[in-house]
């Protein structure tokens, strides 16, 4: 059973890896420490494009404070959990359309969106065998008013690359609110190596979707949390594979309050199923986790394509 399992894990694989949504998947318990920083940055440069997500830049923080917030005290209360760990988390994120240096809109295309916001998360503390879960409630701003034409222009130019052109008919600014839930079920559980079943619902005004899949954990994170156990380097690997139903996207949609947008893809040419896969490696040591994830999904709209990007995260547990 386990094998048949694991075989499924990596056929999805080879179809497709979600982050670029901003979909956080329950990892190793290391990453729900009470208290941590954790810095990610995303680019698509790392596999030679520079379209679609292109860019993202999150930092977040953990800390116990954050945890007797009332949203966190009534949910301990109710389920009767007594370790949560909670957060915020301050993120940026870009997407583009293929050609970056033509004037005109290109409405075969994805359109230029940016956003900019504070999350605010909630996640329990496992045990072996326990459910993994996460809430997540994103606000913020879609739009220009998000920087996306600036920083991107700024990025080029420390880089010494052509000024991107197009960012005029960028989505309309709007309200970004969103509440995710995650969650992984552990179909198998021994001492290094994990097999989870993985939904996530996010409803909102950002995206509006259902996924679901499977996650392969290997690297034994419970005993990380231990400080006896942080002397040694500790790496690990997780890989997941999911299929998402989607019924609203704003970064290629635009927004649900403004009606003025100069280029959207219409509806009826979104991609409805998108088949995604990541996997991740990396190292913990000292207190300290540094991982790459890649980062694979197949097209979001009718004239799209499959892209790919990579991820960088540092993690610092204190």
């Amino acid at each position: 059973m386990v094998k048949k399992i694991a075989l499924v894990v990596w056929i999805l694989l080879l179809y497709g890896v979600t982050k670029a949504q901003s979909i956080n998947w329950p990892e190793l318990p290391a990453e729900v420490q009470n208290k941590s920083i954790c810095i990610q940055f995303d680019n698509d440069t790392y596999y030679l494009t520079d379209y679609y997500y292109t860019n993202g830049l999150a930092v977040d923080l953990t800390l116990p404070v954050f945890s007797q917030w009332p949203v966190a005290e009534r949910i301990k209360q109710k389920y009767n959990y007594q370790a949560l760990s909670a957060g915020l988390s301050l993120s940026h994120h870009l997407y583009t359309p293929k050609n970056i240096r033509d004037t005109l809109v290109q409405f075969n295309d994805r359109p230029f969106a940016s956003t900019l916001e504070i999350d605010y998360f909630l996640k329990n503390t496992p045990t072996e065998a326990q459910i993994l879960w996460e809430v997540r409630i994103q606000l913020g701003i879609i739009g220009p008013a998000a920087g996306g034409e600036a920083f991107q222009r700024k990025i080029h130019e420390w880089i010494d690359s052509p000024d991107p052109l197009g960012w005029e008919y960028e989505i309309a600014n709007d309200l970004l609110l969103n509440i995710n839930i995650t969650a992984g079920y552990p179909l198998y559980s021994q001492k290094n190596i994990k097999i989870m079943a993985l939904i996530a619902i996010r409803v909102g005004t950002l995206f509006d979707d259902i996924n679901a899949g499977l996650g392969l954990q290997l690297g034994n994170g419970e005993k990380y949390q231990q400080r006896s156990s942080r002397k040694k380097p500790r790496p690990y690997l997780n890989a997941n594979a999911t299929v998402k139903g989607v019924a609203y996207n704003a970064t290629m949609q635009g927004g649900f309050l403004s009606p003025y947008n100069t280029h959207v893809i219409n509806a009826k040419n979104i991609e409805r199923v998108v088949f995604s896969a990541n996997t991740t490696f990396g190292v913990l040591w000292q207190g300290v986790s540094i991982d790459y994830t890649h980062n694979f999904l197949t097209k979001e709209f009718k004239a799209g394509s499959s892209h790919q990007y990579g991820s960088f995260k540092l993690t610092i547990f204190f």
